[in-house]
C-alpha cells in the first residue's frame, strides 16, 4: 500500500482519538492564540471544531499578522465564538486565571524569538509567558518557527544559507522547551492538544472534589466574619471558606493561583490593607 495513503489513514485515526478525547473530557477553558505563521493552521481549525463541539469554553486570540493571514471569519466558521483581534483590550493576567490550557496552532518565528528572549512586548507573548508563570500548560506547534522546516522553508527551498543565523532561530526553539512550553509537529498538535485538555480538565475536577471532601471534613466551618491572611495565601489556608465570607489580606500578602480559584469560586469579599491588586 502507498505510504501516502497509510499516513493519511494513520492521522485521520489519531483524529478521532483526539477528538473522542476532548468529547469524554470535564469541561476545560481553553485559550487558543494564533500568530503569523499559516503552518498549523488547519490543525488549529480542527482542533476549535472539537472544543466547541464538546462543549469546552473556548478563547480565541489573535496577533496583528494572524488577523490578515488567517482572517477572523474561518475562524468564526470553525466554531469560535469568543474571539479577540488585536484592537481588542484583554486584561491579561485575568484571561490567564480563566484559563487551564493554553494552545498555539501557528506559532511563527518572530514570536518564538520573543518568547526565548522573555519579552512581554504583545498580549500573544504576554499571555504565553503569563501562562507559563502561572504553571499552565502551552502546547505549540513549532513547524513554522523551525529555521529547518517550514518557517526556513518559506524564505529558502533549501537550509544551507545563513548557517549561524539558522542556528540562533533553533536555540530559540531549545529555550522555549526549557521554558516548559510543549512544542509538537503540525501533525501531532490534534492529539497533544487533547491530551492536554483531558489532563488540566481532570485534575481541575478532582481539585473540586479534594476541596469539597476538604471542606465537609471539617466540624466547623470559617465563620462569615472577616478571615484575615498575611504572607504566601495558598488554597489549604481557605479550606473550609463559607460562600460570600469577607477575606482581608494584609500588606504584601499574596495569593497562588489556586487559591485565587477557590476565593472566586466561593464568592468571597476580598480586601487588602495596602489598596493594591492582591491576584497572584
Amino acid at each position: 500500500m502507498d505510504t501516502t495513503v497509510i499516513d493519511a489513514i494513520v492521522g485521520r485515526v489519531i483524529e478521532r482519538l483526539a477528538e473522542r478525547r476532548i468529547a469524554s473530557a470535564p469541561s476545560c477553558r481553553v485559550l487558543m492564540l494564533f500568530s503569523g505563521a499559516s503552518t498549523g493552521y488547519v490543525a488549529g481549525l480542527k482542533a476549535i471544531r472539537m472544543l466547541s463541539g464538546a462543549g469546552h469554553p473556548l478563547h480565541v486570540v489573535l496577533s496583528a499578522s494572524a488577523l490578515h493571514v488567517i482572517g477572523e471569519d474561518n475562524l468564526r466558521k470553525a466554531g469560535a465564538t469568543k474571539l479577540s483581534n488585536p484592537d481588542t483590550w484583554l486584561d491579561a493576567p485575568r484571561t490567564i486565571r480563566e484559563s487551564d490550557v493554553v494552545l498555539v496552532p501557528t506559532l511563527s518565528m518572530n514570536t518564538a524569538a520573543h518568547l526565548a528572549l522573555g519579552l512581554m512586548d504583545s498580549l500573544l507573548t504576554t499571555l504565553i509567558l503569563g501562562a507559563r508563570l502561572a504553571d499552565k500548560p502551552v502546547v505549540a506547534v513549532a513547524d513554522g518557527a523551525d529555521p529547518y522546516g517550514n518557517g526556513g522553508r518559506i524564505f529558502s527551498p533549501d537550509h544551507t544559507g545563513a548557517p549561524a543565523l539558522r542556528a540562533a532561530l533553533a536555540e530559540h526553539l531549545a529555550t522555549l522547551k526549557s521554558f516548559g512550553i510543549q512544542l509538537v509537529g503540525d501533525g501531532g498538535f490534534l492529539w497533544a492538544s487533547a491530551q492536554a485538555v483531558g489532563s488540566a480538565a481532570q485534575a481541575k475536577a478532582d481539585l473540586v472534589v479534594s476541596d469539597a471532601n476538604s471542606t465537609s471534613s471539617i466540624a466547623q466551618p470559617l465563620p462569615v466574619a472577616t478571615l484575615h491572611l498575611s504572607g504566601l495565601v495558598t488554597a489549604s489556608d481557605l479550606s473550609g471558606l463559607t460562600r460570600g465570607a469577607a477575606v482581608r489580606l494584609a500588606a504584601g500578602a499574596r495569593l497562588t493561583p489556586l487559591a485565587q480559584e477557590v476565593l472566586e469560586r466561593q464568592r468571597a469579599r476580598v480586601t487588602s490593607d495596602d489598596k493594591r491588586e492582591v491576584w497572584s
